[in-house]
């Protein structure tokens, strides 16, 4: 059974993902929030809603899953201010001191 649950939103995720890319956002959102029911431990859901609404609460969400990911922090900075802003970016760099600003 959870094999099946995990294959699911794996199929909903890709769908996200591709209607991401392909411009569609509002079924991209729709297909993200279904792929979260089934993934609710992934931060990839989280990701694609971040990606195609720029809502910093969405990356928030993302990296409370997973705050060890460098990527997750960076495009949290890459939608936010101030002192949020400030604290994704040392957090990315601490987590990746060789990467490149802003990629």
């Amino acid at each position: 059974a959870a094999a099946l649950l995990a294959c699911a939103g794996n199929s909903r995720l890709a769908a996200a993902q591709d209607a991401a890319q392909a411009g569609r956002f509002g079924q991209a959102a729709d297909d993200a929030r279904a792929a979260h029911r089934f993934l609710p431990y992934s931060p990839d859901p989280w990701v694609v809603l971040g990606d195609v609404t720029h809502d910093p609460a969405y990356y928030r969400r993302a990296v409370a899953l997973d705050p060890a990911d460098w990527s997750l922090w960076q495009r949290l900075a890459g939608v936010s201010d101030g002192k949020l802003r400030r604290l994704a970016e040392a957090k990315a760099a601490q987590l990746n001191p060789l990467g490149a600003s802003g990629s």
